[in-house]
């Protein structure tokens, strides 16, 4: 019994009711699993079986090296999927075309995998898509209607997640029906964690078969899944990040989804597509609110986080001055949102190395939200942990600490021990104390801290990340490279894994790995990781951004310990430079570069330091 698909047919009845004899069945019906007593699930082909059928079909006799070569190419566009590796190798043999028929695939692939062949070494003669087509018309329109809806989205990993918002507006128990309906023809996959999956090729037949009919509507209801913007929701946006991107979200002309949207961007760390959404809405909400609607002001902070967190810190200045300047006239200077602009102004300036002025506005700032809000409102709180960063940033890490510690007690008693932050007080406290050399103490609160962060938070938040990395930079800073490099290797793979390879996050964890590799004297290594890393920094931070500035110096270091000081100096002339216009002459990490110059040229002895004006 050959493709018995339907879930509606009783097999029962049509089995012979003897004891004798077999009967083969072939079926896409996952769940004919329970009615029979024998089963095999075929999976897809591997490489080599499926090169090999594709040839089977595609020539007869000897095949040179060159054709072996083409045809893997082939079998790996159509995912090694049997039908389709037979009806391509008939095609191909009527055709003569074996060297042409990818080209042909990418620009008729429809018309390709609709035709029926006739020339097939076996007895089947319908075409991929006709397969499909006789268990698309055996579905509900309400199947139908949510696979369309997952065509539109990456074919891999859609979570269920993505359709509560929809769920709640419809039956439940109807929604679990249809997927249930739809993975009984084998157009759905479902594995343990609930990820949606299906077949590249069916993806592409529905793409095929639907074209983008509903694109603008299904952009609608997934904004709706993304209004959430909390830290808990970090890792479902992840999941997100390929299907928002396949189905061109930051195309989409409706204000409500690229809010939204946007928003996801953000959480998920991916601030450039959330600049992409937000940025143009900035002249909407100005057009049709108003300078001075608090929706207005809202997203000038919202566009402002998200340059702050692209460190592109003169755009964030230029719009945040005035912004603070306007909620002041429109809220009132002790309004809580005219405070937390205010402190927004400030970290921007820290950030900018301007310590000085941001010092002068976090302290008269603090004794404000003390005023206003009280001395253990939340936002206070975050407001004495700021100026705590801003002085430990002045190098006055005592004062830093004697504001961290009674906080830390303080966020203990008003939030708890476990709040996500409490715990980021603990991180910031274990980090000014690495700063001062009290190793032992950074590393009585980095262990435990990094412990809870993987109970609460889990093992690839980015918070828990970040705490890792801590720990690790205290581990080495206490000569304990091999427990930091324990820590820092599969540190990097999770960063690589959860962010992304080009993420700046992983940037910086591959350079921390290099620092470990090169206080480990193991200069080779540490090469290795750091020349591709500056080139990757480039290409995705840019050539002047601070971290990649860092990066160039780092490499320098390395080489300058090989002993390869031309090397280094070749880095390091032009490094000092670009510091000099991207940060200022007077800004620490300048000064810094300064030195290292200095040390550089010291080390090569001979060299005439009269040609160095600037050292």
């Amino acid at each position: 019994m050959d493709h018995v698909d339907n879930p509606k047919i009783h097999l029962r009845d049509y089995l012979p009711s003897c004891d004798h004899g077999n009967v083969l069945i072939t079926s896409m019906n996952a769940g004919l699993q329970d009615a029979i007593e024998h089963s095999l699930e075929i999976q897809d082909m591997n490489p080599d079986e499926g090169t090999e059928l594709f040839l089977k079909h595609a020539i007869k006799g000897s095949k040179s090296q060159a054709q072996k070569e083409q045809a893997a190419k082939i079998a790996q566009e159509l995912y090694y999927f049997p039908l389709a590796l037979v009806h391509a190798g008939a095609y191909t043999r009527q055709q003569n075309c074996l060297f042409t028929y990818l080209g042909r695939l990418e620009s008729q692939r429809k018309q390709l995998l609709s035709n029926d062949f006739n020339q097939s070494m076996d007895r089947y003669r319908k075409s991929v898509y006709a397969t499909w087509n006789l268990s698309w018309n055996l579905l509900s329109e309400s199947s139908k209607t949510l696979l369309e809806i997952c065509s539109h989205f990456h074919y891999e990993n859609i979570p269920q997640k993505l359709f509560e918002e929809a769920i709640k507006n419809i039956d439940s128990i109807q929604f679990e029906e249809n997927v249930l309906e739809i993975t009984s023809y084998s157009l759905l996959y479902i594995n343990s964690e609930g990820l949606y999956t299906i077949h590249p090729l069916v993806h592409q037949w529905l793409r095929d078969h639907m074209g983008n009919r509903i694109i603008q509507g299904v952009q609608g209801v997934t904004a709706m899944a993304v209004t959430d913007r909390s830290p808990k929701n970090y890792k479902f946006f992840q999941q997100l990040t390929p299907h928002f991107k396949r189905l061109g979200c930051n195309r989409n002309n409706d204000p409500a989804v690229s809010l939204a949207i946007g928003g996801m961007w953000y959480v998920a760390r991916n601030y450039d597509l959330a600049l992409e959404l937000w940025e143009p809405l900035l002249e909407v909400f100005h057009r049709y609110l108003g300078a001075s609607h608090d929706d207005t002001l809202l997203h000038i902070d919202n566009v402002g986080m998200t340059l702050l967190e692209m460190e592109r810190y003169r755009d964030v200045f230029g719009l945040w001055q005035p912004l603070l300047e306007a909620s002041k006239k429109f809220l009132g200077e002790e309004h809580p949102d005219t405070l937390t602009r205010a402190q927004n102004l400030a970290n921007t300036l820290r950030r900018m190395g301007r310590h000085n002025d941001a010092l002068n506005l976090e302290q008269p700032l603090l004794e404000t939200s003390k005023k206003v809000l009280g001395e253990e409102h939340p936002d206070t709180l975050t407001r004495v942990q700021n100026l705590a960063n801003t002085l430990r940033s002045m190098g006055r890490y005592n004062d830093a600490v004697n504001l961290e510690q009674p906080l830390l007690e303080t966020s203990k008693k008003v939030l708890g021990e476990k709040h996500p932050d409490t715990l980021i007080i603990v991180q910031n406290l274990a980090y000014t104390l690495g700063r001062m050399g009290r190793y032992n103490d950074a590393l009585n609160l980095g262990q435990p801290l990094l412990e809870t962060s993987k109970k609460v938070l889990g093992e690839e938040h980015p918070y828990t990340l970040t705490r890792a990395e801590i720990l690790l930079n205290t581990l080495r800073s206490m000569g304990r490279y091999n427990d930091a490099l324990n820590l820092g290797q599969p540190l990097l793979e999770t960063s690589k894994k959860v962010l992304g390879e080009e993420h700046p996050d992983t940037l910086g964890r591959a350079q921390n790995l290099a620092n470990t590799l090169r206080s480990m004297e193991r200069y080779n290594d540490a090469v290795n990781l750091e020349q591709p890393l500056l080139e990757t920094s480039k290409k995705v931070l840019g050539e002047e951004h601070p971290d990649t500035l860092i990066i160039v110096q780092n490499l320098a270091y390395t080489l300058r310990s090989m002993g390869r000081y031309n090397d280094a100096l070749n880095l390091e002339q032009p490094l000092l430079e670009t510091s000099k216009k991207v940060l200022g002459e007077r800004h620490p990490d300048t000064l810094g570069r300064v030195q290292n110059l200095a040390n550089t040229l010291r080390s090569m002895c001979n060299v005439d330091i009269s040609k160095y004006p600037d050292i």
